[in-house]
């Protein structure tokens, strides 16, 4: 199982090529229409231009609606409660949590990435992953900066567009931090594991999102993790899902048209968001 991490990426996820189809779908119901399109929340400067289908969906928008207020994140009050929330407060540290064999592990590739383990003593699991991960990125050339959710935020600004959020901040914060609860063990040596094959995973994901190919995106990793993270894709999947159903099939009874943009892991498979929608009697067409 080497695909968690890079599912996180998802959301929470360039080769160049030919465009067939994209990750952005029109969806109509009762003569409304509403843009749906997967993005990924970390790409690099070369991976622009995007595909075509989210330009015109963003300019045909009055609205566009994200998982969260990416702007706010850089806010100093945010960036408090994120590590308060990341931190251990009860006096436990990773050494405490971990299993000898997880903690030696993980100190060994801190060692290899020059990042002493015990910097990261205070963290939970999901905190030193994404420590860990991002440091990995950064080598890339992969960042936020270049996310898809970020370059639509700061379109919508420059031109005026309304913007409108899924979750709060403090929601989404939540959800990422609970990633490995009661799985600390297993958590860590797969993102290790996950960490030693970044460069071809990421190369697959995104050329998997660039040409559209949903039913690769879904078997090769939010499968997996559905198959071995059950409980975790229970959380940071499926009630999320569940959650902003509601939110975007009322988006369907508004006069604007609206563009939804969240990660591609929530859009996949037959629990995702397009299907759903589907099985709800919508009307729904790729754009190509």
């Amino acid at each position: 199982m080497k695909k968690v991490l890079l599912t996180i990426v998802i959301l929470a996820v360039c080769t160049s090529g030919l465009e067939a189809e994209s990750m952005v779908w029109r969806v109509e119901k009762g003569g409304e229409v509403v843009y749906i399109g997967g993005t990924i929340h970390l790409l690099r400067h070369s991976d622009y231009p995007l595909p075509d289908a989210f330009d015109e969906a963003f300019i045909k928008s009055d609205v566009v609606v994200l998982e969260a207020d990416v702007g706010g994140m850089s806010d100093p009050e945010v960036q408090g409660k994120l590590m308060a929330g990341a931190m251990y407060t009860d006096g436990k540290t990773l050494e405490d949590v971990l299993s000898e064999e997880a903690y030696s592990a993980l100190a060994a590739y801190c060692a290899e990435a020059g990042m002493p383990v015990e910097a990261l003593a205070q963290f939970k699991p999901a905190m030193v992953m994404l420590s860990l991960l991002g440091l990995e990125l950064q080598k890339l050339g992969i960042s936020t900066d270049y996310g898809i959710d970020v370059y639509y935020y700061n379109r919508a600004i420059d031109e005026g567009k309304d913007m409108i959020y899924l979750e709060t901040i403090d929601e989404q914060i939540d959800y990422v931090m609970s990633m490995g609860a009661g799985q600390e063990d297993e958590f860590i040596l797969h993102s290790i594991s996950d960490m030693k094959e970044l460069p071809e995973t990421m190369e697959e994901i995104i050329r998997y999102w660039r040409e559209g190919d949903d039913g690769r995106m879904y078997e090769h990793f939010i499968g997996e993790l559905k198959k071995e993270f059950p409980e975790l894709y229970g959380t940071l999947i499926l009630e999320r899902n569940n959650n902003w159903m509601p939110e975007i099939e009322a988006l369907f009874a508004t006069e604007e048209t609206e563009l939804v943009l969240v990660g591609t892991a929530h859009l996949v498979g037959d629990r995702g968001i397009i299907s759903t929608l589907e099985h709800r009697g919508y009307t729904v067409e790729r754009l190509e």
